[in-house]
């Protein structure tokens, strides 16, 4: 395993901004996390029906916004009027948060040019848009912050062609910890790999070799990402990124 650094530091990642505090994957949440002096944020993107990227994980809308609506059915104007409230978390509190595109997140990065953005292309829109179309519309929005981001996603084939087509750099989100996915990984030769945690073998040497970077998610207690740490794991992806910043347990 490709050890991060030798000076034990966590490295905390805002998975999807900070949703304990804000709606996920608002530009609100982005900001308050980069604000506090975070400097590793996730999201996910997905594609309007007219082909715009936006700071999204669910297709389906109900969970974000109370209700029945599909994203994909959506153009983009519609889905910037929409309430990205959050209601069963939040209740009627971010009632005037709205989805964001990804073009804002670009805008805020310029901002802090020492962040990093980890993007994920979701791979229910490469399958709706095609993996082609998804990639080029999500690297040109980001062209001008490009060095600030890495591009990852579930879709091996996404990660693929990010290869050939930028030389940002990649990542991949292993599905299932298996020899056929380690084989896989090798092929893909990304630079990050992310893996849930409760996916990973308990001992060092079985975890997979490769001049990669390791990302482990979703680590919300203090305790747990201490003994990941200890084992060489240093990027750790936390809903609870506000809570740590500032100094809470």
């Amino acid at each position: 395993m490709k050890r991060d650094s030798p000076d034990g530091d966590i490295l905390w990642i805002g998975h999807r901004g900070s949703p304990r505090h804000y709606p996920e994957n608002s530009i609100e949440g982005y900001r308050a996390v980069l604000e506090a002096g975070g400097r590793h944020i996730e999201t996910d993107v997905q594609l309007s029906a007219d082909g715009i990227p936006f700071l999204c994980h669910d297709v389906e809308l109900s969970r974000l916004i109370g209700l029945e609506e599909n994203l994909f059915n959506l153009d983009s104007q519609t889905i910037c009027e929409l309430p990205l409230a959050y209601p069963e978390r939040f209740g009627t509190r971010f009632e005037n948060i709205r989805f964001s595109p990804l073009a804002s997140l670009a805008i805020l990065l310029q901002a802090y040019p020492d962040a990093t953005a980890f993007i994920e292309i979701k791979e229910e829109s490469a399958a709706q848009y095609g993996v082609e179309a998804v990639t080029e519309a999500v690297l040109t929005i980001m062209d001008p912050v490009a060095h600030q981001c890495v591009f990852l996603s579930f879709d091996p084939d996404v990660v693929q062609h990010l290869g050939k087509v930028s030389k940002t750099a990649t990542g991949w989100v292993i599905p299932e910890w298996n020899d056929e996915n380690r084989d896989l990984a090798e092929t893909l030769n990304p630079q990050w790999l992310f893996c849930n945690r409760k996916r990973l073998p308990i001992a060092n040497r079985d975890v997979w070799q490769g001049d990669w970077n390791w990302v482990l998610y979703t680590i919300n207690e203090m305790g747990e990402g201490e003994k990941l740490c200890e084992r060489g794991f240093r990027y750790l992806e936390t809903d609870r990124i506000l809570d740590i910043l500032r100094g809470q347990s």
